[in-house]
């Protein structure tokens, strides 16, 4: 039996982070957001956070709540009510990492996704 091929290690970039909390929140726009991991959907390995290129900007009151008792995947079907947009929200993230810095580019991104 050919061995089973090791997952890709998560990407760490604290500097996106730190881009992304300078964003306005992906849900209501608000200033003041936290970096938060996308992780309602995918497999991760126990104890393991997706990576920093999987994040979204939420301010706290979203952010407690996608961490709140019904969990993330609840919070984006309240939220998006479809899974067609969560897949947005991960295509947000993904476009959010490759515009790491051009904060102008990212809040049209973060306009857009609201629309």
């Amino acid at each position: 039996m050919p061995p089973v091929p090791k997952r890709p290690k998560p990407i760490r970039d604290k500097k996106h982070l730190a881009f992304v909390r300078t964003l306005p929140c992906l849900i209501c726009g608000a200033y003041g957001c936290d970096a938060h991991h996308v992780r309602a959907f995918q497999l991760r390995t126990m104890g393991k956070r997706v990576g920093d290129d999987k994040t979204v900007p939420l301010c706290r009151e979203h952010h407690d709540m996608a961490h709140g008792p019904l969990g993330e995947e609840a919070f984006w079907s309240e939220v998006a009510l479809m899974r067609q947009l969560f897949v947005k929200t991960l295509n947000a993230a993904a476009a959010l990492y490759r515009h790491t810095g051009d904060a102008d580019t990212c809040e049209r991104l973060i306009r857009e996704w609201r629309e």
